[in-house]
């Protein structure tokens, strides 16, 4: 019979988010939506799921804003970088949009999309 060796286990990481960050986390979260950052932007300068901000502000009783789309001056923006060549996913980094939204709304302008190789459709 093989003995097992000794194995050292770390304790469960806490599943309720609010008690896996830090009182200063969860506040910088809430003050920043507050002052209009965007979930998504929140979510990516903390390295956390958008669901999981979205779902503290909840617990934290914040309601979660509408989506705010594009402007008309982010479109022109993003048909003018896009018929430069740049990416969608470039563009909505840019433009801290989504990038389906950037997709979406460049073919509903009428702008000339590329394929995957960048050969225009």
């Amino acid at each position: 019979m093989r003995e097992r060796s000794a194995q050292v286990h770390k304790p469960p990481r806490p599943h309720k988010l609010s008690r896996r960050l830090d009182p200063k986390t969860i506040d910088l979260i809430i003050t920043g939506y507050r002052a209009g950052q965007s979930s998504t932007a929140l979510a990516e300068q903390l390295g956390l799921a958008k669901s999981s901000i979205l779902r503290l502000l909840h617990q934290q009783g914040l309601a979660q804003r509408k989506r705010r789309g594009m402007t008309a001056k982010q479109l022109a923006k993003a048909a003018t970088l896009y018929e430069q060549g740049w990416s969608i996913s470039k563009i909505a980094n840019r433009l801290q949009v989504d990038d389906s939204t950037v997709h979406r709304r460049l073919r509903a302008a009428g702008v000339a999309m590329r394929d995957t190789q960048g050969r225009k459709r």
